[in-house]
C-alpha cells in the first residue's frame, strides 16, 4: 500500500483490516494470505462481484456502474460509491457495510483521475489484481 502512495499508518492499518478481511481471521498485518479462504471475507452488504465461491463475476461488476454510475458512463463519483455502499446495505449485516465502505473508498482514493473518477476500466484492474503492481510501477517511476 506504500508503494501505490498511502501513508505508513493508513496502509498499515487498512493493510491489517484487509488482510483479516480476505482471511476471514482476526486482522493482522503480518497474517499471509490463504487464497483458499479469502472466499470467507465475503459478507452480505457487497456488489455481487464476488459469488459465494469467491469467483469474479463481470456482469455484476458492470451493474455496479450501469446501476450507480450516473455522471458519467462507466465511472463513479465518490458520492455515487456512497450511493452503492448504500443500495448494498443487507439487513442484521453491520460489518458488511463498513467492509463495503473500506473496499470502495479505499480504492476511489488510490484510482480516482483528475477529474475525481473512479473509472470502470482501473477499477476492474482492482478486482483481478492487476491494478496494484500498475500503480506501484508508475510510482517508482523516475518520471514521476
Amino acid at each position: 500500500m506504500t508503494a501505490i502512495g498511502f501513508g505508513i499508518g493508513l496502509a498499515t492499518y487498512a493493510a491489517g483490516l484487509i488482510v483479516g478481511g480476505l482471511n476471514g481471521t482476526i486482522p493482522g498485518v503480518f497474517n499471509p494470505v490463504y487464497v483458499e479462504n479469502i472466499k470467507k471475507g465475503i459478507h452480505r452488504s457487497h456488489s455481487g462481484a464476488y459469488d459465494k465461491e469467491g469467483r469474479f463475476v463481470l456482469e455484476k461488476f458492470e451493474q455496479v456502474f450501469t446501476k450507480f454510475g450516473k455522471t458519467k458512463p462507466n465511472a463513479l463519483t465518490l458520492p455515487e460509491i456512497d450511493q452503492l455502499i448504500e443500495g448494498h446495505k443487507e439487513p442484521n449485516d453491520p460489518l458488511g457495510p463498513l467492509s463495503e465502505t473500506v473496499e470502495w473508498k479505499l480504492l476511489y482514493i488510490a484510482a480516482k483521475d483528475k477529474d475525481g473518477f473512479l473509472n470502470k476500466d482501473t477499477a476492474i484492474g482492482a478486482f483481478d489484481g492487476s491494478l496494484w503492481d500498475k500503480m506501484a510501477k508508475q510510482k517508482s517511476s523516475p518520471t514521476n
